[in-house]
């Protein structure tokens, strides 16, 4: 089901609604959004000067690699239109591979339409703050609100892993994590790098926008804001990747610590078995024993062993700390 966002002739948000009526309120001088899920029939909705054909309403479905291209439109003139395709990472992160929201934008004189490859709640709520803003916009204007809270969105997608990472670390620390928690972080390390790639391609076509390269948008009234979001989001993606790393090499310190623990204690058992190995192979074997009593023999056991500790810890050089 389509949702609309119409503006009135001072383009402030007057509107917003769903369904196909909504459609029939649009007004050829009059500033709207309309977003569309990946199953609306697209080819009904867009506008006659759009191509139509099915290559090319296919094309704004497929998942893709973010770009800007410019099209001509069906009016035997010089006319183009612009199509944005961008991609940021959602909550599914924690789920499955396929975890990017794909949104493809179709902009064409003072409309907007946005096609979304899956369907979340996003759209309709950053419809609403427009319209409760009652803010004056221009496509360009609108445009940039719209990625903003795309990003956003994406952020807080970050933090959402930062606080599963320090959760992680908590229950490592106790020794409480579940069984198969380590190859769960190494998927999620994996995620982020995909989602790091994706929103690097976002900025640079969002750096292309700001250029003047999108001729529905004035880069001036886009601004920096976009690209400053997605730069951020992108350090923040490798700090918490450089976490990740830290968490899965503070297990293999922790695994390597009780390890040695347990070689420790084995080494213990095993020298203090030695004297009663000793022992008792003298008393079994078939040949004449010393004159000893069996306190005796201890004794003299006990003794060599302890001269024979002190020639190794002596004869042993001890290591330095450099």
């Amino acid at each position: 089901m389509p949702r609309v966002l119409l503006f009135d002739q001072n383009s402030v948000p007057q509107l917003f609604d769903t369904g196909q009526d909504a459609l029939t309120q649009l007004s050829e001088n009059r500033l709207a959004w309309v977003h569309l899920r990946s199953n609306d029939d697209v080819r009904s909705i867009l506008p006659d000067i759009i191509d139509k054909s099915r290559g090319f309403t296919e094309d704004l479905l497929e998942e893709q690699r973010p770009r800007v291209a410019l099209y001509p439109t069906t009016e035997d003139n010089e006319d183009t239109f612009s199509v944005i395709v961008l991609s940021m990472p959602t909550h599914k992160i924690f789920e499955q591979d396929e975890f990017q929201l794909q949104v493809t934008f179709i902009l064409l004189d003072n409309k907007i339409y946005s096609v979304g490859s899956t369907e979340i709640g996003i759209f309709p709520e950053i419809m609403a703050k427009i319209q409760t803003r009652k803010m004056q916009h221009t496509i360009s204007t609108l445009f940039k609100t719209i990625l903003s809270e795309l990003f956003e969105m994406g952020i807080e997608v970050m933090n959402s892993v930062e606080e599963f990472i320090d959760h992680t670390e908590g229950k490592q620390l106790k020794s409480n994590l579940e069984r198969g928690w380590l190859a769960s972080l190494l998927t999620l390390k994996s995620r982020l790098f995909d989602a790091n790639k994706l929103i690097k391609a976002d900025l640079e076509h969002v750096r292309e926008i700001m250029e003047g390269e999108v001729p529905e948008l004035d880069s001036e009234e886009v601004g920096d804001h976009p690209e400053d979001r997605l730069l951020y989001s992108i350090d923040y993606i490798e700090t918490l990747r450089e976490e990740l790393s830290n968490i899965i090499n503070l297990n293999i310190a922790i695994s390597n610590q009780l390890m040695q623990k347990q070689f420790y204690v084995l080494t213990i058992l095993g020298a203090l078995l030695v004297i009663p190995t000793v022992i008792s192979g003298l008393f079994g074997m078939n040949v004449p024993l010393p004159d000893l009593t069996f306190w005796q023999i201890i004794l003299l056991m006990t003794i060599l062993t302890i001269f024979f500790g002190l020639l190794i810890q002596f004869l042993v050089p001890r290591p330095t700390l450099s």
